[in-house]
């Protein structure tokens, strides 16, 4: 470093006999060479500067490197040399200077973009990319948004067992499920060379179905519900507006009669509902685009909606079906007298409701699928309550 420090300056004192002033930064080794050589030929007229250059950040660093790059290396370049050892000499030089760029240069690939890149080539709803977005938010928690490639197994089952004990596996199923859609993507894409998500192995929900399912509504329960909407919600109620309290009626009221999943009727068109009907069409999966006649006892229902009413929903960002799932336990745990304290009695019972009263109708259990928007024969026995033997 001396011999060139001295040689450069050398060079670049003296052309055509004159004795050029130079400047260099005030580094310890550029004082300690002036000190050594101070009596040399050349250097009397060189001096240090009053301060340190202004230090650069990675990125102005890189495109430093990219531009000596192209300069040395590039299609405007010198060609390479020749002789076999320069050559060598040349492509370890090259060789050195792209794999720090690369180093230095950060991954797109990142936990976050290519989550992005997952929802966008799943077409993944916007209400439902919401939710993946928390899921994976925390891995991200844990992480810090690294590139994919640098996730690992053990990676997953620190957040597994970081979510476990406050979960059940049901939930815990339910966070992993975007967070395993995102690796088997990026291993498609060929953006890691193993999916770390094949080897999670997540606790298994040993519940039967009958235990884990949300119980029906009582007929007599189901017409005391029905009532309080009226009388509860009818009526001024302290932090709902008018707006609120007529949204909360009527979306709980279709609920109760056409079975249809909550985020099936916050997601409802205009268009969707006729006098006589109810399509559905941004739901769930293929299999639950249906039509639902339209019960006696919604007959404002389809002007409500076609008014824009549902509108009233869109300034929940987070969970739309939110709002209705807290007013609606409060209407039942706080406002009947008696009260409906059982835990598995929510708002999602009332499709269970539903479908128990269709077949107390004598629907058969074809009819019953059809509502409910079930494909496969086994789903529907989620929600019926008749007694098993």
């Amino acid at each position: 470093m001396r011999t060139q420090l001295l040689a450069r300056i050398h060079r670049e004192k003296v052309s055509g006999g004159q004795h050029i002033p130079m400047e260099f930064p005030p580094y310890p080794a550029f004082k300690e060479l002036l000190f050594q050589y101070q009596d040399a030929p050349n250097i009397g007229s060189v001096t240090l500067g009053q301060k340190l250059p202004d230090p650069i950040g990675t990125a102005e660093y890189v495109e430093g490197m990219r531009k000596i790059h192209a300069a040395a290396f590039g299609a405007a370049s010198p060609a390479p040399p020749t002789d076999p050892d320069e050559r060598d000499e040349y492509d370890l030089i090259k060789l050195k200077l792209e794999r720090r760029i690369s180093e230095l240069t950060p991954d797109p690939h990142t936990l976050t973009a290519v989550s992005e890149a997952y929802f966008t080539f799943n077409s993944i709803k916007p209400l439902t990319r919401a939710k993946y977005r928390r899921d994976i938010g925390r891995l991200v928690a844990l992480l810090g948004d690294i590139p994919v490639k640098g996730v690992t197994a053990g990676y997953l089952k620190q957040l597994r067992d970081h979510l476990a004990p406050t979960m059940k596996a049901a939930s815990l199923h339910a966070v992993f499920t975007p967070i395993k859609g995102l690796f088997k993507y990026a291993s498609q894409e060929e953006l890691v060379d193993v999916n770390p998500a094949s080897a999670l192995v997540l606790h298994r929900d040993k519940r039967p179905i009958e235990e884990r399912k949300r119980k029906k509504f009582d007929p007599e329960e189901a017409c005391r519900i029905d009532e309080a909407i009226s009388v509860v919600w009818g009526n001024p109620v302290n932090g709902l507006s008018d707006r609120r309290r007529e949204a909360l009626s009527q979306v709980v009221r279709a609920l109760m009669f056409t079975g249809m999943r909550p985020i099936e009727v916050l997601r409802l068109q205009p268009h969707d509902v006729e006098d006589h009907l109810i399509r559905v069409t941004d739901s769930k999966t293929e299999s639950s685009t249906r039509i639902i006649p339209l019960h006696p006892e919604l007959k404002s229902f389809p002007m409500w909606v076609r008014e824009g009413c549902l509108r009233t929903f869109e300034s929940v960002t987070s969970d739309p079906v939110g709002p209705v799932r807290h007013n609606f336990s409060r209407l039942i745990r706080t406002k009947l007298a008696p009260p409906i304290l059982d835990d598995r009695k929510t708002l999602y019972s009332l499709r269970t409701t539903f479908v128990n009263a269709m077949r107390r109708a004598g629907a058969d259990i074809q009819m019953r699928r059809a509502i409910l928007g079930h494909k496969e024969a086994g789903a529907i026995r989620h929600y019926d309550g008749r007694p098993r033997v």
